[in-house]
């Protein structure tokens, strides 16, 4: 049996768009084969409950786990078992703190906010950020409120020349405790040590048992996901990081997610789903 374990942004996606035909009608096949998709994603829960819901009325099929915040929160949607990896209140508060003072933003992806995202941000040009996410004004409720995460981002735009004083401030104070990874340019996300999308990904393994193993990804938290898996292919990007670290290197940046289908199952380029 088949598990893709796929990406979401810039993978499945392009970032804040819809699932393509192609790549639906491919994701349909895959799970009428008797096969399974995993959306394995840096994303909450709730904010992939939309592409996961167009995908299983597309197929009619249900899918059967989720791996979300790169591995700190773990769906098994058929018992609705849930795992979660937190980032302890005092790690989150002792970053939220140095963020605050440096003048970095900070979002935070938290069990009290229905795993939609907590922001706190500077005067910024970042508009994306505040359009995604519910604005909370932390200072208001730190002194009486747990802030457990799954996931934190930080970002410091326009001045990426910032975040490595940053990472090496975490992993100094954090060493034992967090992982970071720079997604982007602007951007690191940290989770708790040992959390990654590689470790959602055995976690199905190890329930499953026997099953063959593919991720999909674009991105360096999907580095991971490669490590992880019997097969890999790095999606819609030119960075040769990325790239050296899969098995496989689609080129192709429109419907990609359908051309590794394509390439996993044996099928010719030109066949139509």
């Amino acid at each position: 049996m088949k598990y893709f374990f796929i990406d979401i942004d810039n993978t499945l996606t392009k970032f804040l768009r819809s699932v393509s035909d192609e790549n639906l009608k491919a994701l349909s096949y895959v799970l009428n084969h008797g096969d399974q998709v995993v959306l394995c994603s840096g994303r909450s829960s709730a904010s992939c409950e939309n592409i996961k819901k167009t995908i299983e009325e597309y197929a009619k099929k249900q899918m059967k786990y989720g791996i979300f915040s790169n591995g700190g929160y773990i769906v098994d949607f058929s018992t609705n078992q849930i795992t979660t990896n937190l980032i302890p209140n005092d790690t989150v508060w002792k970053i939220y703190d140095y963020v605050k003072k440096n003048k970095y933003g900070l979002l935070a992806y938290t069990p009290e906010t229905n795993e939609q995202t907590a922001v706190y941000s500077m005067k910024t040009w970042y508009k994306l950020v505040l359009f995604m996410n519910k604005k909370i004004d932390l200072w208001k409720i730190k002194d009486n409120s747990i802030l457990d995460a799954y996931k934190l981002i930080i970002y410091s735009i326009p001045l990426s020349h910032r975040l490595p004083k940053l990472i090496e401030w975490i992993n100094t104070n954090f060493s034992t405790e967090l992982s970071v990874i720079r997604t982007h340019k602007y951007v690191i996300e940290v989770n708790k040590k040992g959390i990654n999308k590689a470790f959602g990904i055995n976690y199905v393994k190890q329930k499953e048992g026997t099953i063959e193993t593919i991720s999909i990804g674009d991105s360096r938290n999907d580095i991971p996901s490669f490590e992880a898996t019997d097969n890999s292919f790095a999606v819609n990007t030119k960075n040769p990081v990325i790239i050296k670290k899969a098995k496989n290197h689609i080129r192709k940046f429109k419907n990609s997610v359908a051309k590794v289908i394509k390439k996993v199952y044996g099928l010719e380029d030109d066949y139509k789903f």
